[in-house]
């Protein structure tokens, strides 16, 4: 076969044709790559803004929860603190009760001596009955003043409970944010 200029002419006609087509797909590819990294840098971004809020919201978090064990370990202070007032009450309640059977003891040496002066005895029988009556009441009290200190006792319990859990929670969130 024989390529006459026709031929060659068609033929260059057609790498023409082929070179504008190409250069054509090369400007759509050059946007539609200008495209994508335009989307990737802005979702880059995003991610990165993302991250760095959720970064700074678990350093609030654990600030609060570092604030929280710290405020419970006052009030856990404090609790302990009230619970010797309210043993050293019970010791005093106690020591009442001691001195009024003190009392008792007395009651019965002044009723010998009311044999040999019969005046008094009638006021010693009534103050030895005062003295019965204050007995049983301080009893009373000091019973009262165990129940609160046992109350006093299981709530000392429950917020240590909860501190030590509240120190748990906190033991992952400080290997992110190790604090000083």
């Amino acid at each position: 076969m024989k390529i006459t200029t026709e031929h060659l002419g068609d033929i260059a006609l057609c790498l023409e044709e082929l070179a504008a087509d190409a250069k054509f797909q090369k400007g759509i590819t050059h946007r539609s790559i200008m495209g994508t990294n335009t989307v990737i840098t802005i979702f880059t971004l995003l991610a990165t803004l993302i991250v760095l809020t959720i970064f700074y919201y678990f350093f609030i978090f654990n600030q609060g929860v570092t604030r929280s064990m710290q405020s419970m370990e006052v009030i856990r202070e404090q609790m302990t603190d009230l619970r010797d007032s309210m043993d050293s009450i019970t010791f005093s309640v106690d020591e009442i009760g001691q001195n009024i059977g003190y009392v008792e003891v007395m009651s019965t040496n002044i009723l010998t001596m009311a044999r040999s002066t019969s005046g008094i005895t009638h006021n010693i029988q009534s103050l030895a009955q005062k003295t019965k009556n204050i007995g049983k009441n301080t009893s009373w009290i000091r019973h009262n003043t165990h129940t609160i200190d046992q109350h006093f006792g299981n709530l000392n319990y429950s917020i240590s409970n909860i501190s030590y859990s509240l120190r748990q929670t906190s033991k992952p969130i400080k290997q992110f944010f190790p604090l000083p």
